[in-house]
């Protein structure tokens, strides 16, 4: 008999009052997720910072964490104490180089590994509605491969605009070496249209995932609600 897999996708909100408050709404969520039964928690792109790529500061380097950090070991801790594993998506920073990130962490809170992102896009702001334009080139190094990871008894592509794939054949690849890189293994992506931490306009957060789940296939549509549940 298959065994039932509980993902949960944080919408997390903006970062109004720095890291430290961030990581405590997270907290949050990662109790509300484990007395929901959630086996893996999944956390957007660079959740723990407002979403500072789509302008132009001086300031950048406070947006980046090397872990393991004092400033995330709440979150941390909770997860470890909860057993619950998590995609943490985070601003890295590895020496003189800084990348956008996505670290798996097992139920035991030991590093599964991290993908860093590999397309890194930039364009203009323009008057298109949620077109504030993207500066990620200015702030991040791109990453040189696309791991799989295997967790939960699952093997899955990471990606900070992903959350998690299961074992299949993609259904919608975002990127050219996705499908090239990950033979039969699956991939759920998020909309590209979708803005990170609430950020859309009057809080609307277009963002759709496609999730093949061993031949069947299951819609997550992400809103504004503090947690997403699927299984």
């Amino acid at each position: 008999m298959a065994r039932k897999l509980t993902v949960a996708a944080a919408q997390t909100g903006p970062v109004l009052n720095g890291m430290d408050e961030a990581v405590e709404s997270a907290c949050a969520m990662l109790h509300e997720a484990a007395r929901e039964g959630v086996d893996i928690i999944c956390f957007p792109e660079v959740f723990l910072a407002p979403f500072f790529p789509n302008r132009l500061i001086q300031d950048y380097e406070k947006h980046f964490l090397k872990l393991p950090s004092p400033v995330t070991e709440p979150l941390f801790a909770a997860a470890r104490q909860l057993k619950v594993a998590m995609i943490f998506a985070y601003a890295e920073r590895d020496g003189a180089y800084f990348y956008n990130s996505a670290a798996v962490f097992d139920r035991a809170g030991q590093l599964v590994g991290t993908y860093r992102k590999t397309h890194i896009p930039a364009y203009f702001p323009s008057e298109l509605r949620g077109g504030t334009g993207s500066y990620e080139k200015f702030y991040f190094s791109p990453g040189t491969g696309l791991p799989v990871f295997e967790l939960e008894g699952v093997r899955f592509v990471d990606d900070p605009e992903t959350v998690i794939a299961t074992v299949t054949v993609p259904t919608r690849v975002e990127e050219p070496e996705v499908e090239a890189e990950e033979g039969e293994h699956g991939v759920l992506a998020a909309d590209e249209h979708a803005a990170p931490h609430g950020e859309q306009p009057d809080g609307a957060v277009p963002a759709h995932a496609e999730v093949a789940l061993r031949g069947r296939l299951r819609l997550i549509c992400v809103r504004p609600s503090p947690l997403l549940r699927s299984e």
